[in-house]
């Protein structure tokens, strides 16, 4: 937990609070984008077999 307090410290926490909380939503859009394009893909591609079969 240490590090991982000093890595969003460094991005912008020493600002304040706003910068903290402002990468902290970045960080969970960005995490949702990277689950999405990969797991979504996937999902279309099992549909896509499912319907040819």
């Amino acid at each position: 937990m240490v590090g991982w307090g000093a890595i969003v410290y460094m991005w912008g926490g020493y600002v304040g609070i706003t910068p903290l909380l402002f990468g902290s939503i970045m960080l969970a859009i960005a995490f949702g984008l990277v689950f999405v394009w990969l797991f979504y893909p996937t999902k279309l591609f099992r549909k896509k077999l499912d319907s040819e079969n």
